[in-house]
């Protein structure tokens, strides 16, 4: 595999004359900054800072000494969030379910950032692979596609002039890079009004964010589900940030494209599918599940099903048997379990999709939080 340099990108230089103070899509001009990073700190170095380091880093050019390692530090710039900004350590055999994968990373930068890859090796090849921080392409060959197909994956930056870069960049890219383009993520930008509730729009930001789709021939595939792909928890803000762009190659391979915003549950945002052919995996295989352990009657069928097993045979085959014994007991208790556990399941879900929709039109009274959170943690 070759490694594409981010150069290949055609970043060129930002213009650093002017700093803007942005919250999610806010229009806020501060003016200019008289801050210039010391001798031999250029400045992309200096914004792959964390905010910490880039305090203290300041801070000793004015005069003052400030120890990074000071808790209450940590706590006013909020670098105490717990974040796995490692993505080396992100087991990415468990996420995705099977032995067969391979996968690409990009690393978080201070609390944001952090995007992966990952594909099935029979499916897909990829031989080239761009790394940028707020992009991760992987371009190579999917079987039955005679053309190179790109695999684009954003995180959109908070800063307007950094967001209009990106969309520029990847045009460029596009430009010179021919194939099937898929690209998706969290962009951080939405189209239309209509995309915000309790959040601001700017309307700037979308009129830059649809010109890249237009000059690069992008559709926007419909999504089904949620109306919101981010659901901020404090503030009760919903944004549709998350979405899967692609060129019209990919619409004529794959006409019937279906992508659906699944329910948030636990997270901030939806999980985003994008199916193109109908799947049958069989029968599903029996598995233990440690919950179980915490369900009604299981520990009683546990223990009769242990005790009372009677067999004649040499110690090798008794275990087997007594273990297969007991998976039959389980599996017993589990049919009628089961349809118990999904109905509790279903009741917190709905209840939890009934809230979302509220909170999509109103802003949730205290009461609501409440049962929301409650919700959540079960």
């Amino acid at each position: 595999m070759n490694m594409v340099d981010s150069n290949d990108l055609e970043l060129g230089n930002e213009d650093k004359s002017n700093t803007q103070l942005v919250g999610t899509d806010t229009c806020m001009n501060m003016g200019p900054s008289n801050y210039v990073p010391p001798d031999g700190d250029e400045p992309s170095d200096f914004q792959n800072l964390s905010e910490i380091e880039k305090t203290c880093l300041i801070g000793r050019e004015i005069g003052f000494e400030v120890d990074k390692d000071n808790p209450i530090l940590e706590e006013i710039l909020g670098e105490s969030e717990t974040q796995l900004a490692d993505a080396d350590n992100i087991n990415v055999a468990n996420c995705w379910g099977s032995d067969q994968w391979d996968a690409d990373k990009v690393h978080a930068t201070g609390r944001s950032g952090g995007l992966i890859n990952i594909w099935d090796p029979l499916v897909f090849t990829s031989i080239d692979v761009i790394k940028y921080r707020y992009c991760l392409i992987n371009i190579g060959n999917w079987v039955g596609i005679d053309k190179p197909v790109i695999l684009a994956n954003i995180y959109g930056p908070q800063a307007i002039p950094e967001k209009e870069k990106l969309w520029v960049d990847l045009l460029n890219l596009m430009e010179r890079r021919k194939g099937i383009w898929l690209i998706l993520g969290d962009f951080n930008a939405v189209r239309r009004a209509e995309e915000r509730f309790n959040s601001n729009f700017c309307a700037h930001t979308a009129m830059g964010f649809n010109r890249f789709l237009h000059d690069g021939g992008l559709h926007d595939l419909k999504m089904g589900g949620h109306r919101f792909t981010y659901f901020c928890h404090d503030d009760l803000k919903l944004s549709k940030l998350d979405r899967f762009l692609v060129c019209s190659d990919f619409l004529s391979i794959f006409p019937n494209v279906v992508v659906t915003t699944l329910p948030r549950e636990t997270s901030d945002h939806c999980p985003v599918l994008l199916s193109t052919t109908s799947l049958d995996f069989g029968p599903t295989p029996f598995r233990f599940f440690n919950s179980w352990m915490d369900r009604d009657g299981f520990p009683n069928i546990m223990a009769s099903a242990w005790l009372h097993f009677q067999g004649f045979d040499t110690a090798d085959c008794m275990l087997a048997a007594k273990l297969k014994h007991l998976k039959n007991k389980i599996k017993e208790w589990r049919a009628t379990d089961h349809p118990k556990e999904v109905e509790e399941l279903k009741s917190l879900k709905s209840k939890m999709v009934a809230l979302d929709l509220i909170a999509e039109s109103r802003a949730l009274t205290t009461p609501e939080k409440a049962d929301r959170r409650d919700v959540s943690r079960k």
